[in-house]
């Protein structure tokens, strides 16, 4: 789970102090993260003590272990920081007034930062210190606070991908009429039917109720083509609020682990909780990271590679256009070829091509495409590791004639 403490896809709220300058949003997809983001901040700094802050944030990170933000810096282009386990500690970041200041390293190309905070409640600020001696430019985007919870993590970040695409071809849903009806009722009665897309519905269908003030989702309990009654999910058996020719549409759910219940159709559904070792890279790869206070460096130490097989189904009563879409919008999703997870980028990839499967049920199967969507994980072992200090040099270089 993850909550947004800044986007930076805007500098609404940064106030530059010394020699530091806000400049214009970034529109440079090379350095702008996240999967909706558009604009990234920039800002540039000519000397050790400048800095930019924003204030007035109260963001609650009591039950959340780290933050992860994007950054990426104009000055180092040169080869050590083409790795992450080189790296130029030449900026800070305060997140409030109570909590050490992170120095973090910076490196040739947009990277994920990781700031530890197991003993952070709040974050009331976000301050950037400069501690070079020569100018730079700083990107900054996509900045969460996470707690890692895998592979749920993973499913809600499909589901959130899903949805956004669904709701690019279906906007509020497929339209079916109009209802009118008060709080409390157990059914409505449709005008203004729409009797082609009507045809769609069957039990266990999930339609919403809108007026464009008040919005509410319900289950059908029976496919009845006027009159429909409610299963107790979504918002329950009853009408919530008060509707006078509200639209009602018939929208696609995204749902994952509901092998034990009822599928929704139409629907799409994800399954997939078994993940397989991969036996390639170095299991005990050292990242440098940030540290906290002005003491030492920290290293992280990433784990085994994990690669995730996640099943995506497209299910329905009958083999209808709304199937069709359904697909189509999956091989949107497996078009996009990156999947953002807690503030991560991980490529995805798709296996194979769809299983039709059918399920028994009497007379009215359910049908369903089977894709799936293939990405790797490499585990993170979270506990920084602090480097020595360097307290003194006794280096000595003796150099012969041959």
């Amino acid at each position: 789970m993850n909550i947004v403490i800044d986007e930076f896809n805007n500098n609404a709220g940064f106030s530059a102090f010394g020699n530091a300058t806000i400049y214009p949003e970034n529109e440079l997809p090379d350095y702008i993260a996240g999967a909706d983001n558009i604009k990234s901040t920039l800002f540039e700094f000519l000397e050790n003590g400048d800095y930019v802050e924003k204030t007035g944030l109260n963001i609650d990170v009591t039950n959340y272990n780290y933050i992860i933000c994007h950054f990426y810096s104009s000055r180092n282009h040169y080869a050590g920081a083409r790795k992450m386990d080189s790296a130029d500690f030449v900026y800070s970041v305060e997140f409030n007034d109570i909590e050490l200041p992170y120095y973090f390293p910076v490196y040739n190309s947009l990277a994920p930062v990781v700031f530890q905070i197991p003993e952070m409640t709040a974050v009331t600020k976000i301050k950037i210190n400069y501690l070079g001696n020569k100018t730079d430019r700083l990107f900054c985007s996509h900045c969460l606070a996470v707690q890692d919870e895998l592979p749920l993590d993973i499913f809600v970040s499909t589901k959130d991908l899903i949805e956004k695409e669904i709701a690019s071809i279906f906007n509020d849903g497929v339209l079916l009429g109009t209802v009118t009806t008060a709080p409390g009722d157990t059914e409505v009665s449709l005008s203004n039917i729409n009797w082609q897309n009507l045809k769609h519905i069957d039990r266990y269908a999930v339609i919403k109720i809108d007026d464009t003030i008040n919005s509410e989702i319900h289950t059908l309990a029976n496919n009845d083509e006027r009159y429909f009654k409610f299963e107790k999910d979504n918002d329950g058996e009853r009408i919530i609020n008060n509707f006078v020719d509200a639209n009602i549409y018939l929208i696609v759910p995204v749902r994952y682990g509901v092998k034990q219940v009822e599928y929704n159709t139409p629907s799409i559904s994800i399954t997939g909780f078994n993940p397989e070792s991969v036996l390639r890279g170095s299991k005990a790869e050292q990242i440098i990271t940030t540290g906290q206070g002005n003491t030492s460096a920290y290293t992280r130490q990433n784990d085994q590679i994990q690669q995730h097989r996640i099943q995506v189904y497209c299910v329905d009563r009958k083999e209808s256009n709304i199937m069709a879409i359904m697909s189509q919008i999956i091989r949107n999703v497996i078009a996009r070829e990156i999947l953002w997870i807690n503030g991560w980028k991980f490529d995805i990839y798709y296996d194979g091509r769809p299983e039709f499967i059918e399920w028994a049920e009497s007379d009215n199967p359910i049908t369903g495409l089977m894709y799936t969507i293939i990405l790797e994980v490499k585990e993170e072992i979270w506990q920084n590791q602090k480097l020595p200090e360097t307290l003194t040099k006794n280096l000595s270089v003796q150099i012969q004639n041959s």
